[in-house]
């Protein structure tokens, strides 16, 4: 694994090439695990905002739940920002399986 020490080493030493290389190397790996950091508080927040859909839809009267089930969708969708697409075929998927 590349680290700062190797910048520092390979200056010290007077290899200026070999201080980029490093130093590239370095800045690439901690920009690369920020990135990755950063796609995982998304991708948890996008699971974390379908659980709460899933929630509220759910919480609903069983009558209203059944007679008002596309309206909610939508509106539900449109809160959340997530596709009317996504939503249903959750349902689906969870409707076959039980």
């Amino acid at each position: 694994m590349v680290e700062t020490k190797d910048v520092i080493d390979a200056l010290s030493d007077g290899d200026n090439l070999g201080a980029e290389k490093a130093f590239k190397d370095t800045i690439s790996k901690k920009v690369a695990d920020s990135l990755e950091t950063k796609r995982k508080e998304v991708a948890n927040s996008f699971v974390k905002s379908s659980e709460t859909q899933k929630d509220k839809i759910m919480d609903a009267k069983p009558s209203d739940f059944l007679n008002t089930f596309e309206k909610t969708i939508k509106q539900i969708s449109k809160k959340h920002r997530v596709r009317e697409k996504g939503l249903m075929d959750y349902f689906e998927r969870e409707v076959l399986t039980i």
